[in-house]
């Protein structure tokens, strides 16, 4: 027997695409930057969706462009910061106290 968690798990594992990677190419072409802030405004736009969502399909649909690129905006940082800063350990170091406080 499938449960609902175990359809939903299957559907987002096999709807990858575009796939995780896509990002990461764009940000090495474009820039680090230049990615994470069309994906930053894309994860604004969606979480103001989210009050629109009237059933589960909805919720469904949300939920994977939300993922997609809210790991856009946690994934990117990091090698940003790397890139901008002459003194990465203790910056980056920081970064991640303060994301892992905030989260």
């Amino acid at each position: 027997m499938v449960t609902a968690t175990v359809a939903s798990a299957f559907t987002f594992s096999l709807s990858r695409t575009p796939p995780p990677s896509f990002p990461v190419l764009l940000a090495d072409y474009f820039g680090g930057l230049n990615t994470l802030v069309p994906f930053s405004i894309l994860a604004t736009i969606l979480a103001f969706v989210w009050v629109g969502i009237r059933d589960v399909a909805g919720a469904v649909v949300f939920a994977r462009f939300y993922g997609y690129a809210s790991g856009v905006i946690v994934s990117l940082p990091p090698s940003i910061l790397t890139h901008m800063s002459p003194n990465m350990g203790i910056r980056l170091g920081m970064m991640f106290v303060f994301a892992g406080y905030s989260f």
